[in-house]
């Protein structure tokens, strides 16, 4: 499973600053029996400021752990939660 989050900066004021952000993605794996965490963070990211500027950096450290640690696929079936409804 994978989370992100984007967040406003301060600017030390109290104020929060236009445009400038903290993005983040933190995923585990494998999901069915977690043994290992990535995290990526970028402050103040410029091209992209939503968390998803973090999906390439996060792709390449997941995939570096999962082949260095030679985690196999997952073999219980994707079942994600339902959405929610309103």
């Amino acid at each position: 499973g994978i989370k992100t989050g984007t967040a406003q900066k301060t600017d030390g004021n109290g104020n929060y600053k236009s445009g400038v952000y903290f993005t983040s993605m933190i995923g585990i794996a494998p999901i069915d029996d977690p043994q290992y965490v990535v995290m990526v963070s970028l402050d103040e990211p410029r091209r992209i400021t939503s968390s998803s500027a973090n999906a390439s950096a996060f792709k390449k450290a997941m995939t570096q752990v999962l082949k260095n640690y030679r985690v196999p696929p997952s073999e219980e079936p994707f079942e994600p939660l339902p959405k929610f409804k309103e």
